[in-house]
């Protein structure tokens, strides 16, 4: 039995995600690097950064890696280096969580949901050399969310340096996501106190935070607590919500004052029919651009998520979607081809139909085509993806934007940088882009 384990965390990469693969410190290894028993040590390596080599692997009692549909097939190289080595191995992740089988050819373990709820158990088991083969965690009997050590990520320059979680759940159990089935349809929020613990412990507050909660104002009066204990700090931050953000005037007031700089919002599609095609009828009734107005008067930039590629549109939406997110003045419009993740529905639908055209993980990245769409080819498809974007990034289009209403220096500053970064990242996955 070893009395202290060498354990090393590993994100891996997949560089032709549209959003890039490391502007932000991913949350689960500083989440397990806190809930670490003092007597072990950790390290983390983010592939986006750093290589992994057998030379690294090899200096430790255990290897931790997370595995997303997109960097599925990095994960699994890992794993098999550390099975070539005989280093003991833990794959989790949403994509292991729902091919299991397929993970477990990878690796020693494969953990299935929150690994929060059962790390210790797998450093007691990785102590006596007796690793389980899977490792389940019911967040229905698991409602707390832990605090997070980011000093474990701060080898490496993010452009966002502080993270944080509040809540955690989603009820809507949209068609293209896997979100409720995996962290459950009931929210779960995280005490004010333990928040605001988590805050006084990063060392650089003046930088911009993420708070990665897929709908921060799940429930408005907590949501309100929440933005009202956080104004002291004075902080910088971005997050996400549901449209309905904006029916709540106190909320806004509140959110803004508490420095909330930007917000993503998933608007999926101007068009009714797809809305109701993928489960998205909360969305329906919105005036989208009565509610970027209102984000606006509170000095709050917006991203706007759009997904192509649905059974109902054609390649007239492209068109129509561009000339609305102009009009809007959607601050950073976010375009992405319908991507059928395991564990959604569209998935299953799809593969009952016989129109997936690959089952190359590395491909699934929000800008390749991997499917059969209905109305269009891959080759329109991914083309048309293209185009939105350079219609809306063009220098006219963000010139207008930019001068649409004054932000602020730092806010500014920070906007050059994002679109910067974007307008790269988009340039390097076009250029190599493959068609299926």
């Amino acid at each position: 039995m070893k009395n202290r384990l060498n354990i090393l965390l590993i994100e891996p990469r997949n560089e032709m995600t549209l959003t890039g693969g490391g502007a932000t410190p991913p949350l689960w290894p500083c989440v397990l690097s806190s809930l670490t028993p003092k007597e072990h040590h950790v390290d983390f390596i983010h592939c986006s950064y750093e290589d992994v080599t057998e030379e690294k692997l090899s200096k430790y009692d255990l290897i931790g890696i997370s595995s997303r549909t997109d960097t599925a097939c990095h994960a699994y190289q890992i794993g098999d280096i550390c099975k070539k080595l005989k280093i003991p191995c833990v794959i989790g992740g949403i994509h292991a969580f729902f091919l299991q089988d397929e993970a477990k050819e990878h690796c020693d373990s494969v953990v299935l949901g929150e690994a929060e709820c059962l790390w210790q158990n797998v450093l007691e088991d990785a102590r006596k050399d007796k690793l389980k083969e899977f490792y389940k965690c019911e967040h229905e009997k698991h409602h707390d969310i832990p605090a997070s050590d980011l000093s474990i990520t701060r080898k490496y320059k993010y452009n966002i340096k502080n993270i944080i979680e509040t809540v955690r759940g989603c009820p809507y159990n949209c068609s293209f996501c896997s979100a409720t089935i995996y962290n459950g349809k009931t929210y779960r929020y995280k005490p004010i106190e333990n928040i605001i613990n988590e805050i006084d412990s990063w060392t650089r507050k003046s930088s911009l935070a993420h708070f990665a909660d897929l709908n921060i104002a799940s429930n408005f009066d907590k949501a309100k607590e929440v933005f009202s204990a956080i104004a002291p700090y004075n902080l910088t931050w971005w997050g996400s919500a549901s449209v309905n953000v904006a029916d709540d005037d106190e909320l806004l007031r509140l959110m803004a004052k508490s420095g909330c700089s930007y917000l993503g919002i998933g608007m999926e599609s101007i068009s009714k029919d797809t809305l109701t095609e993928i489960n998205k009828g909360h969305n329906i009734n919105t005036d989208f651009k009565e509610m970027v107005r209102r984000l606006h008067d509170y000095n709050i930039d917006v991203y706007g998520f759009f997904i192509f590629g649905m059974d109902t549109d054609t390649i007239d939406d492209f068109k129509e979607t561009a000339e609305f997110v102009i009009e809007a003045g959607i601050d950073f419009p976010i375009f992405q081809i319908l991507t059928p993740y395991p564990g959604t529905r569209i998935y299953n639908t799809f593969k009952e139909q016989g129109r997936l055209l690959t089952q190359d993980w590395s491909k699934y990245t929000r800008s390749n085509v991997v499917y059969k769409p209905k109305n269009m080819t891959p080759r329109e498809l991914v083309e048309a993806v293209f185009w939105i974007y350079e219609e809306v990034y063009s220098k006219r289009n963000i010139i207008k934007r930019f001068f649409s209403r004054w932000r602020g220096v730092k806010r500014n500053i920070y906007n050059t940088i994002m679109i910067s970064h974007f307008a790269k990242q988009v340039k390097i996955i076009k250029r190599n882009n493959t068609i299926i």
